[in-house]
């Protein structure tokens, strides 16, 4: 027998240095016995002396033979995933195949190993990981999540499977299961890791441009790491139902330990009494900023507000005093800027997520979590008492997950996002095991690596009550480091401008040629033999040099995280065309027709990234405080066809610049409302027909008629629209549900005549209809003087259709309301302390909130929160 053990050992040291260890100490095989047929060295048994049983039951190589025919179907399949080893011949005959970048083997019998490691060499892939081998005892979330988290392997998670190799790994089926729930858990998570939301993404951008210059104005990371240990023992407050009954423990213990508290713990901290040294808040939503409104300016002083920059500007607003240290989270854009000191930090997806990674960066010997619960409480309550948003800000639901309680016992019911939470937890734990992470909840979750230990003995353990800290003072950058920093970012976000616009336009291009193939493929009913494969091949040749780009770090941290959002799906998709196996010709044709065609989507949500990404730039600069000739220069690489600027700061000077009205006639303007309201090309043919009876009462049918006859064919068309609308609502409707009506003046949230929706409209509505539980709520919404008709209360808003897409998009005509009389709320607002005249809502039903705009979160708040 041919002995390649210690060659494969020391190429797998290095990258699994406990396999290698336990193989170094094994003697010799004892459970399992060799046999080798003389004539044919691949023609290899092994048996199980305990059991008796084979690892083959037939003759070995014809069985591994027979196993890689019936592989060929994964023949382009570059990850692999096995459990067992078996005789290692097969995995030889899978090296053969180049397009196998990598094989993972997870075998439960660590001599079946050491035999495999005697008789074939393996050390030049072990070595560079092609091949992978784990016992399951050391795979689990955590480890699972580094392996499987390189980019190229993202992208072909969905093609993941796991086979036992042969019949005798059976045995192992519990194994199996576990191994493949834990591999499933972690495929979700680094898919959703990677951003499953591109609003999200953008908002993020958006406000990173608007808070990035006062960023450097602030002190940095590096400055806060450097000096906000002022104790051994940091303790982190979240806000999980159990944390009530810390509170007493850490108001008596306040001036000996750190206090790290998450931005909804503040208003709680506040109203026992407590000090908190730092406050961690990182999401970028406007509710964020809640937490701090409503709190006297005198409880801010002395506390360290560590923000990030993708936060919203009330956030900022509303913190009256103390120290802010905003920090960047390690997104692309924010490494594009090269301000090292203020970042990276917030990889987790919760604020006690990045208060820990704070805590670990900061060297503490050790945190103490409270209120971490990450479940529902006994009683169903989701936050402590005290909370800005209550006890219950949701209910449980049918699908919520169950996972091990604290203290091992039992199971508690949690949330998918909870259960995120706590897997970054396990993760960044396992990570840091030079800093011990104490968990004082007593309740909720166990959180697997923190040690469970009650508040009362870890503060015995780790808090030394006569030691007083020293308040934590932070270092601001110099003047001259302000300026070179703000000169810098002014550049770079010239150049990221410059730079998204050549690749938009290049992008652009590309997708009109491969659009018009793909009509020419369809036109032949997607008929193989009529493809033109030397265009296709061309096309492909050039989707390739595209996608280039996401080798370049600069495209990738430019638009990845706002493009990923949207190109992920469609890669892990796409990875499914690309593994396929061809058999013959046709095979082959098809696949190239396939390829091109899933790429017109792929090459327009390229572009569509793009163009979003300078959109959300162009959001987060602030025109009151950058130059109009500064502006003027930047708008050179903007699509003025497409711009979605703030044009309702200001009536006059950007947004005319941006988008003049000459450019949104009424035509095209119904034109677009016809392609957003219909459900179908049939829909949209019928209703033009329906709008072409109108015009002709007056005229003669035009495409694009006088400015005059269209408005009022159009007051006739609204009241018809209305009809269809309500068809539509009736059926999308979800029954068990309150059903909402927002009706807001265009004066509330400054949208002048003539001004179609923009971004910053879309923006206030987001942050209102936020304020609403969607698992209780139908949201509905109605804005007067839509397409600028003359009867604005008949109207419907046209471009408001696509604002809130998670909602029901439709939007009714004021003077049709005696219709919807199904309403269970209707919420209108004051102007200039003036009600709203419109139509008399108590006629419909009895639940009006009329309120005046800044007072509008605190009444639906004080109405529907209960």
């Amino acid at each position: 027998m041919s002995n390649y053990l210690e060659a494969n050992i020391k190429s797998l040291l290095p990258h699994n240095p406990t396999l290698s260890a336990s193989l170094i100490s094994i003697q010799q095989a004892s459970k399992y016995e060799i046999f080798i047929d003389e004539k044919d060295n691949a023609n290899i048994n092994i048996i199980d002396k305990e059991s008796f049983d084979p690892l083959y039951i037939s003759k070995p190589i014809d069985e591994t033979i027979e196993k890689y025919k019936e592989h060929e179907k994964y023949s382009r399949y570059p990850y692999l995933y096995f459990f067992g080893i078996g005789n290692g011949v097969f995995y030889k005959m899978l090296l053969g195949n180049e397009e196998h970048k990598s094989i993972m083997i997870i075998e439960p019998e660590i001599e079946l190993i050491y035999i495999v490691f005697h008789l074939h060499d393996f050390s030049k892939e072990l070595s560079s990981k092609r091949v992978q081998i784990y016992l399951p005892n050391q795979l689990d979330f955590v480890s699972i999540s580094s392996i499987i988290n390189s980019n190229e392997a993202r992208l072909f998670l969905k093609i993941y499977f796991l086979e036992p190799l042969v019949g005798y790994y059976n045995r192992y089926h519990d194994e199996i299961i576990r191994v493949n729930q834990e591999f499933t858990k972690a495929i979700e998570h680094s898919i959703y890791a990677l951003g499953n939301d591109a609003k999200d993404a953008l908002l993020g951008l958006q406000h990173h441009i608007h808070n990035i210059d006062k960023m450097v104005q602030n002190p940095s990371l590096f400055e806060f790491v450097k000096k906000v240990k002022n104790t051994d023992t940091a303790i982190i407050v979240s806000t999980g139902p159990s944390l009530h009954k810390q509170l007493s423990l850490l108001k008596k213990i306040q001036d000996s330990v750190t206090i790290f508290c998450i931005d909804a713990s503040f208003v709680v901290l506040n109203e026992h009494g407590i000090k908190p040294d730092i406050v961690v808040s990182l999401e970028r939503i406007f509710n964020t900023s809640m937490f701090f409104r409503d709190i006297d300016k005198e409880y801010f002083k002395d506390v360290i507000f560590a923000l990030t920059s993708i936060q919203h500007k009330a956030t900022l607003s509303n913190i009256k005093d103390g120290t802010m240290m905003i920090s960047q989270r390690p997104f692309g854009y924010t490494n594009y800027f090269d301000l090292v000191e203020y970042g990276y930090v917030g990889i987790g997806m919760s604020a006690a997520n990045m208060a820990y990674e704070l805590a670990y960066h900061s060297k503490f010997e050790q945190v103490i979590l409270i209120g971490q619960d990450l479940a529902y409480g006994k009683d169903g309550t989701t936050h402590t008492k005290g909370h800005k948003f209550g006890v219950s800000e949701f209910k449980p639901r049918a699908n919520d997950l169950q996972t091990v309680a604290y203290g091992g016992e039992g199971v508690v019911n949690t949330t998918k996002i909870w259960t995120l939470f706590r897997n970054f937890f396990e993760s960044d734990i396992a990570q840091t095991p030079d800093m011990k992470c104490i968990n004082s909840t007593e309740g909720g979750a166990r959180i697997e690596g923190s040690i469970e230990i009650p508040f009362t003995k870890a503060i015995e353990m780790y808090v030394d009550k006569n030691r007083k800290k020293d308040r934590i003072v932070l270092d601001y950058p110099t003047p001259q480091q302000k300026e070179t920093n703000s000169k810098k970012i002014k550049q770079k976000i010239e150049y990221m401008l410059k730079y998204a616009h050549t690749k938009l336009t290049e992008v652009t291009k590309l997708f009109l040629e491969v659009a018009q193939e793909c009509e020419t493929i369809e036109k032949n009913s997607y008929n193989i033999k009529k493809l033109n494969t030397k265009k296709v091949l061309q096309l492909i040749d050039k989707i390739d040099i595209v996608k280039d780009n996401f080798n370049d770090i600069e495209f990738v941290n430019i638009f990845n995280d706002v493009m990923q959002a949207w190109i992920v799906t469609q890669e892990l998709e796409l990875a499914k065309i690309q593994v396929r196996h061809i058999a013959n010709e046709d095979d082959r044709l098809l696949k190239l027709q396939d390829w091109l065609l899933s790429h017109k989507l792929w090459l327009f949500s390229v572009a569509g990234s793009i163009n979003a990404n300078i959109e959300a730039i162009f959001l987060g600069l602030d025109d009151d405080n950058i130059p109009k000739e500064e502006i003027d220069n930047l708008l050179q690489y903007y699509d003025g066809n497409r711009v979605d600027y703030e044009m309702a700061k200001v009536s006059n000077g950007l947004k005319d610049r941006l988008w003049p009205y000459e450019k949104h006639t009424i035509p095209s303007r119904v034109e677009y409302l016809l392609s957003r309201i219909s459900q179908t090309q049939e829909d949209k043919i019928y209703l033009t027909k329906e709008l072409k009876k109108r015009y002709i009462k007056a005229t003669g049918w035009e495409y694009r008629p006088h400015y005059d006859i269209a408005q009022v064919a159009l007051c006739e068309f609204i009241e018809y629209i209305n009809d269809y609308q309500l068809k539509l609502i009736k059926k999308e409707l979800q029954p068990n549900k309150q059903n909402i009506m927002i009706y807001i003046k265009d004066e509330t949230i400054n949208i002048t005549n003539n001004v179609v929706v923009n971004s910053w409209m879309r923006k206030r509505l987001d942050d209102i209809i936020s304020l609403f539980d969607k698992d209780k709520y139908n949201i509905l919404v109605s804005i007067d003087k839509p397409l600028n008709a003359d009867n604005s209360a008949d109207g419907i808003m046209d471009d408001i259709l696509d604002i809130i897409p998670t909602h029901n998009p439709y939007l009714l005509g004021l003077s049709s309301l005696d219709r919807y009389s199904f309403f269970d709320y209707i919420i209108t607002t004051k102007v200039e302390d003036k009600e709203v005249k419109c139509v008399d809502f108590t006629s419909l039903c009895t639940n009006i909130v009329v309120v005046k705009e800044k007072d509008f979160e605190k009444i639906v708040h004080n109405i529907l929160g209960k």
